[in-house]
Order: structure tokens, then sequence, then C-alpha cells
């Protein structure tokens, strides 16, 4: 799923999972990517049918502007 209001850019990616991280404690008090509504894969990023259309914490903590709010 992409997501219309932030603009991914893979090749800026690091893989860091501050992205991840922010999401999953934000919703669900935990640091666990896995349950994060970002995906990162070595070839790309997208967002899981639970992510919401307004939410941009994931670019909101982006450090490699790989995430960029439109």
């Amino acid at each position: 799923m992409n997501k219309a209001n932030i603009r991914v850019n893979l090749n800026k990616c690091t893989q860091c999972s501050s992205c991840q991280l922010q999401c999953s404690f934000f919703y669900f008090k935990r640091f666990n990517p896995a349950q994060a509504r970002i995906v990162i894969e070595s070839d790309s990023i997208h967002f899981t049918d639970d992510c919401i259309a307004k939410c941009h914490l994931c670019a909101d903590y982006c450090a490699y502007g790989a995430l960029i709010k439109l």
C-alpha cells in the first residue's frame, strides 16, 4: 500500500527502523518494528492497510529524508 501524503525515497533509507519504532510506540506503547504500520524491506518501503492516512509520524521521525510529508 502506498500512502498518498508521504513520498518514499528508498535510496535514502538506511533501514534504521526509527519510523517503525515510533509508529509501534505511538499505537501500541511498545518499541516493536513488527507491530508498525510501515514495513521496511531491502527493496521496498510500504504501509499496511491499518496505516492512517493523515498520520505523518513515520516521516516526522525519518532522519535521513527517506520519508517526506506532502
